[in-house]
């Protein structure tokens, strides 16, 4: 769903669909298509309505059933197969949506969601803020970094930047030290003035 125009040869980024979909959807706010693209005159939103439906469905919260806050966030894409969550925490079906312990929020898939989401016109009211901000909070190392997911991996100038635009956009930096993230950018600085992907890197 959301990309199905897209060829088999997308199919390695499954779990980077997040992104995939947004970009798609800022190239065409970029071009002046939005409107035309996901307007599609339907009944209950059309196109629109459903990215949006999609890109919550990929959302992870702390409700009944989640493996661990840590978690929270939105995943790149609904690779587990779980059904989209209403605000009581039961999915279409009236189940409870159950998380497990390799289904995790991931900071790139995050800020892509939710750049994707208002560039939709959405208004984050389904967004769980202080579970993203609180999960955030935990996945910035002590050199002032973050990782991608709360089980490790690169960290790097990509995922600080990706945690201050999910700060800016969610208007809470309660999950960001921005005395550790401003040191590691000032230790980025190369002898050219440019600024690395980490400390003494081009």
């Amino acid at each position: 769903t959301c990309l199905e125009g897209l060829t088999h040869h997308y199919e390695s980024l499954d779990m980077s669909r997040m992104t995939l979909v947004y970009f798609c959807v800022v190239a065409l706010d970029l071009l002046g298509s939005l409107d035309r693209v996901v307007d599609d005159g339907s009944p209950n939103g059309g196109r629109r309505a459903r990215i949006v439906d999609w890109i919550y469905n990929c959302q992870i919260t702390p409700r009944k059933g989640a493996y661990s806050w840590r978690h929270c966030g939105f995943r790149g894409g609904p690779y587990f197969g779980h059904p989209f969550e209403t605000d009581d925490g039961a999915g279409s079906s009236g189940s409870v949506r159950m998380t497990h312990e390799f289904d995790h929020g991931h900071i790139a898939m995050t800020y892509s969601a939710l750049a994707a989401l208002l560039t939709l016109g959405d208004d984050l009211s389904r967004v769980d803020g202080p579970a993203t901000v609180r999960a955030l909070g935990a996945l910035q190392r002590e050199d002032g970094s973050f990782t991608a997911t709360s089980d490790g991996s690169e960290c790097d100038m990509r995922f600080l930047y990706c945690a201050c635009a999910i700060s800016t956009i969610l208007g809470d930096w309660g999950g960001v030290d921005r005395d550790r993230a401003s040191g590691y950018v000032r230790r980025c600085f190369s002898y050219d003035g440019g600024v690395g992907l980490v400390p003494g890197q081009e």
